[in-house]
């Protein structure tokens, strides 16, 4: 009797299961690389990593091994340590303090040099953050509706630019501002209050830099006219004060704070 052949479709038990096989070995294969991945961009903790080799080992708890990764933040990543947060906190408060004592000791060396030169009647001393203001009078160095010096201002002029020479390591520049009242001027020489305001500061600063006592590169000028006053126009008093020429002086808190 003749042997009955096999087909050559029959696996000999393979067939279906074998195709399972290789199917659930893929899968297993993608999870793993999937938690590896996850685990990749873990914080390192023991208690994570057993976690995990247990999930994925099939004992043990595997939901408490997945929801036991967490993946740190952008923020967390970058955040720096602790103790370079607090030195940096303390520089800026000695920075700080620095540009305070700067300021202060600046302020009592302007108002010292008011007073042993007499000239509270003459101007008057502002300050702020960041500068102390000198506005003088424009009567101390110029005569109504010109720009040319008194001669009799250079004595307060050299003592200006004394206290500028002694105290040049204490601020950053100077801003020598001219500023008038509102009332028009129309003259050959000055057609507006733009050009007399500016051509005082102008003449002022030129008369400190012929000295050659103060660093050209802290120096600067501006012309104001009418427009920045410091009371009414309404009045002759409210007038008086605004025609001036301020002395700016720009601390080095500017820099420190920077």
């Amino acid at each position: 009797m003749a042997r009955k052949r096999r087909g050559s479709g029959d696996s000999g038990g393979g067939g279906e299961g074998a195709n399972w096989m290789d199917t659930y070995g893929d899968l297993v294969t993608l999870l793993l690389c999937f938690f590896v991945l996850l685990f990749s961009f873990s914080s390192i903790d023991a208690a994570k990593w057993e976690a995990l080799v247990d999930a994925l080992s099939g004992g043990g708890a595997a939901t408490n091994g997945i929801t036991a990764i967490t993946p740190l933040s952008p923020a967390q990543a970058v955040a720096p340590p602790i103790d370079n947060i607090n030195n940096y906190d303390s520089d800026g408060a000695d920075r700080n303090d620095q540009a305070d004592a700067n300021l202060s000791n600046l302020v009592n060396q302007v108002q010292e040099f008011v007073k042993s030169h007499d000239l509270e009647m003459d101007m008057k001393v502002d300050y702020d953050d960041y500068s102390v203001t000198m506005h003088f009078a424009d009567n101390v160095f110029f005569r109504t509706g010109d720009a040319e010096l008194l001669p009799e201002s250079s004595t307060i002029l050299n003592n200006l630019i004394a206290l500028l020479a002694d105290i040049d390591g204490m601020y950053l520049r100077v801003d020598i501002e001219g500023h008038t009242d509102n009332v028009p001027i129309h003259t050959a020489k000055y057609p507006s209050n733009w050009e007399l305001s500016t051509d005082r500061a102008v003449n002022s600063l030129h008369y400190i830099a012929d000295t050659g006592l103060v660093d050209m590169e802290k120096l600067s000028v501006a012309g104001y006219g009418e427009y920045h006053p410091i009371a009414e126009n309404t009045t002759a008093d409210g007038r008086a004060k605004n025609r001036r020429v301020d002395f700016v002086i720009r601390a080095l808190t500017e820099f420190l704070d920077s």
